[in-house]
């Protein structure tokens, strides 16, 4: 790739052939003739540009400048087009990764695009996109979105944002605990001067976060546990607990040997993809550092040591799945010399080769790690692709091990032994005890809850497309956004005015979208949590690699409740419900020996919306000098001859300050209008929510933040009435 100072005339002449000659011969071919229109269309990228391509928006600008001509000077309308890609051919090969992207249009869509610019009034130039355009720029220009639909980009803003508006005045660490705690929320979450009174809900904080946090704290000394800072919302309360139990250390687990399946592993297998070996996380990453193949090799090696997931591989006897452990070799490792093709050969080879990796893995036998190191040559950054099946880690688990791959990488650079931080409970040891646990008489009490629930009551979702196949090949995605400032009050007012969490505030507006869709007031959903909860004794997970997800039925019942506070008061009292945050229903579908209740569970209408909230990324991998996400792309994670689970997944994550909403459907269920009013109508819902906390003059409360209590909403409501009216009195006087 050549930078700007770099490139010749005779580079910008072979991308000014195509289109400037082509324009001006298609001009002597028509002139003369009268035309009822001219239409010069191109994508998308004629206008955001081209990686290595430097020259080609530039011609698109004469295209511009010769629509705006002839509009002056003939009575000819011509319009200059830019719209997305037209989707012509699937599988592997240049364009392959639009499909994961949803950077395209299907020919019926494009159809649709040409009558609604037809039935327009003729202007000079259009910019067209078959979704939300703020959001599909973003992606084309931040493509390393598409390396997985569940991997958003992991970035560090260049400064810390202000401390916002909190509910206490500012208050300077005093301890050494303190001042690690500081550093580490500061760091975390974005902000600057974050005060040791300053609750961790109100500054945005959520549960994934929680786990980041903990990590580095414990890395820095302090012992501390995911479920202390739910108990202990403040840096001041989180310091007087740190260290303050004894010290937790995980039982010996063996390398090797047979573990049971998780809950979350069992539900994979009961799919019965027709390909379940093509079912993905990965990571796309430019390498800005000297890495060679040899020290990738060490690297991968020491990891594999530390991280006994990356050991494990699947067997069927007897038309049941194992999970075993064994010692790979280091063949998963590979590197490809592209120096000696051109630019475009590059792009080309590397995501024919991503795609092709995608598709390598082996449940049985494996590999079900893939590493490819892409050299360039020396004018351009190698690539670094590491593909992992699903059923070995989560999102998690990719920021464990890339932390643990930069540190290794500098251990190797400064030439002492490679010590990674010290490994927490192991996926087959937390497999063998969740095993037991799910056989305890604690887990049963939790039998009533997911069986009394009115599941039933829940309406089928209407499909525009009856009889259609829900396959991941025919998945397509909307996109909305909220804009800075809406995040903001989100994420740190709404929680100080209702005393939510984000999941409250999401599920309430998806809970009103989706009753403004159907006219239902019930919702059925299938809830995503982490999964790394604390409920059995001397067990830590804060570094563990694994498949840790838990996925559980909610069911949002709006009660009637018009208000926007009433709906949300409603929806964040049936969630402080759920126990134990829904990982006591996979323990007693999957894995309890209670034949009957597991029978009753799988029976049960299964939810045909899946949510998943993935927390902020803006803060994410911060200042790596190894490694920035690439911009291409990684290749499909998962076949196209997959079944989808669902017939709507909505997952939300934060990035560059903005909330971002995808919801993925199936074409050959659903009209992409109908799923675009459906996101538009969901934004809605969360704008009344952010307008209502504007104008709302103090906190308002719901009996599930006084369960000891045992109070109805109406009870609460005259307790907190008569308790204002005491204080007004006492400020009177």
């Amino acid at each position: 790739m050549k930078t700007l100072q770099e490139i010749g005339p005779s580079d910008c002449e072979e991308q000014f052939r195509p289109k400037i000659h082509g324009l001006y011969a298609l001009e002597r071919a028509f002139e003369g003739r009268g035309l009822d229109f001219g239409l010069i269309v191109s994508s998308l990228s004629s206008v955001l540009g081209i990686l290595g391509l430097a020259a080609y928006p530039a011609a698109h600008a004469f295209i511009d400048a010769f629509a705006h001509k002839h509009n002056r000077t003939d009575s000819t309308p011509w319009t200059a087009v830019n719209w997305d890609n037209w989707l012509t051919k699937k599988g592997p090969g240049p364009g392959a990764d639009l499909i994961g992207d949803g950077l395209y249009m299907t020919a019926e869509e494009g159809i649709e695009a040409f009558e609604r610019l037809m039935s327009v009034v003729p202007v000079t130039q259009v910019l067209i996109s078959t979704a939300d355009l703020d959001a599909r720029i973003d992606k084309w220009v931040n493509r390393r979105f598409a390396q997985d639909a569940r991997s958003p980009r992991e970035a560090r803003p260049a400064s810390l944002h202000a401390r916002p508006t909190a509910r206490t005045g500012y208050v300077a660490p005093r301890t050494e605990a303190e001042r690690i705690l500081v550093e580490i929320w500061e760091q975390t979450l974005g902000f600057e001067s974050v005060g040791i009174d300053d609750n961790y809900f109100d500054l945005g904080g959520d549960s994934v976060l929680a786990i980041h946090i903990i990590a580095r704290a414990r890395k820095a000394g302090l012992r501390l546990a995911p479920r202390q800072l739910f108990q202990y919302q403040t840096i001041a309360e989180l310091a007087a607990v740190a260290g303050a139990g004894s010290a937790i250390r995980p039982g010996p687990d063996e390398p090797t040997g047979p573990a049971p399946l998780t809950p979350i592993q069992r539900w994979f297998f009961e799919q019965d993809q027709p390909e379940p070996h093509h079912w993905n996380l990965s990571m796309l990453l430019e390498v800005r550092e000297e890495l060679d193949l040899t020290m990738l090799q060490t690297i991968m090696r020491c990891l594999v040591e530390n991280h006994g997931a990356l050991c494990l591989r699947f067997v069927r006897r007897q038309s049941t799945w194992h999970q075993v452990s064994i010692t790979p070799d280091n063949e998963f490792v590979t590197e490809l010399d592209l120096s000696l093709l051109t630019d475009a050969e590059q792009w080309q080879a590397l995501e024919a080769e991503a795609a092709r990796l995608q598709t390598s893995l082996d449940l049985s036998n494996g590999p079900l790690l893939r590493v490819a190191l892409f050299d360039f040559g020396p004018r351009r950054a190698k690539r670094l692709l590491i593909i992992i099946h699903h059923l070995l880690v989560d999102i998690i688990s990719l920021r464990i091990l890339l932390e643990d791959f930069q540190t290794a990488c500098q251990k190797i650079r400064e030439g002492v032994p490679v010590e990674l931080s010290a490994s927490t409970t192991s996926f087959t040891a937390w497999a063998r005890r969740l095993y037991k646990h799910a056989r305890s008489p604690e887990l049963q009490s939790e039998r009533e809850y997911w069986l009394s629930q009115p599941w039933a009551r829940v309406a089928p979702l209407p499909v525009d497309f009856p009889g259609g196949v829900n396959s991941e090949g025919s998945a397509r995605a909307v996109s909305v956004s909220l804009d800075v400032d809406e995040t903001t009050v989100l994420l740190q007012d709404v929680p100080q005015v209702y005393n939510t969490q984000i999941n409250d505030v999401l599920l309430t507006a998806l809970a009103r979208a989706f009753s403004g869709w159907t006219g239902a007031r019930l919702l059925s959903v299938d809830l995503e949590g982490h999964g790394r909860e604390e409920i059995i004794e001397g067990v830590e997970l804060w570094r563990t690699l694994g498949w840790f997800t838990t996925l559980f039925p909610v069911l949002l019942d709006l009660e009637g409740r018009s208000g926007t506070a009433e709906a949300l008061k409603a929806i964040k009292g049936q969630l402080r419900r759920v126990p134990n945050r829904g990982i006591g229903y996979g323990l007693l579908r999957y894995l309890a020996d209670d034949p009957d209740t597991a029978r009753r569970l799988k029976e049960l209408p299964q939810p045909e919306v899946a949510f998943l909230y993935m927390g902020q990324f803006d803060q994410d991998l911060s200042g790596s000098s190894l490694f920035r996400a690439a911009e291409e792309s990684a290749g499909p994670s998962r076949s196209p001859r997959g079944i989808r689970q669902h017939l709507l997944d909505v997952s939300g994550y934060v990035f560059k300050g903005k909330l971002r909403v995808d919801v993925t459907y199936s074409q050959n269920l659903h009209r992409r209008s109908t799923i675009e009013g459906l996101a538009r109508s969901f934004l809605e819902s969360l704008r009344l929510i952010i307008t209502d906390c504007q104008a709302a003059e103090s906190s308002q409360h719901t009996p599930s933040d006084f369960p000891a209590a045992r109070l109805s909403q109406e009870q609460l409501d005259r307790v907190v009435t008569k308790i204002s009216r005491l204080q007004a009195s006492q400020l009177k006087k």
